[in-house]
């Protein structure tokens, strides 16, 4: 009795664990839809960074922990800390960046909580001494729903200029 027991809740708890859960479920189209939609208008909001507290702003978007990474122009930067100072020395000189555009913009959602977003983009990056570049490219952000946040958590691309 006490072995068949056993067995009953042994079979039990496989069935338990080959049903899907909610999260299981494919996702529908108008869920993916629904997804994209939601990610690029955080995307949006972080190219409308502010001119006061730039840097802080971008910064506020991405993820750093030890599994963050960034490839950029031929250089790979790997975890949080890096990427810190990676970003803090490459905008350093930079008061703030204006006029985002993205032209091209291309969006894949994997799961409910991962969104990739592959797109070129045109800016003008304005530099602390007043003068201003115009600036172009392409990149890639993989952003990961984190404590019901959008956070960049991975990203790679180049600048053409």
């Amino acid at each position: 009795m006490k072995r068949s027991f056993i067995i009953s809740l042994a079979f039990l708890a496989l069935i338990l664990m080959a049903c899907p859960t909610p999260n299981d479920k494919p996702l529908t189209h108008e869920e993916k839809h629904a997804i994209g939609l939601e990610v690029n208008k955080v995307l949006d909001n972080w190219f409308r960074a502010p001119k006061e507290n730039f840097i802080k702003h971008i910064m506020d978007g991405i993820h750093f922990d030890s599994n963050t990474a960034m490839v950029a122009d031929g250089l790979i930067t790997i975890g949080g800390e890096a990427m810190r100072k990676y970003m803090h020395e490459g905008l350093k000189d930079v008061e703030y960046i204006s006029d985002v555009q993205t032209p091209t913009r291309y969006t894949h959602v994997l799961t409910r909580d991962v969104v990739v977003i592959t797109l070129n983009y045109e800016e003008k990056i304005h530099l602390k001494t007043g003068e201003i570049f115009p600036n172009k490219g392409g990149f890639q952000y993989v952003f990961k729903k984190i404590d019901d946040n959008w956070k960049v958590v991975n990203m790679a691309g180049t600048h053409t200029k």
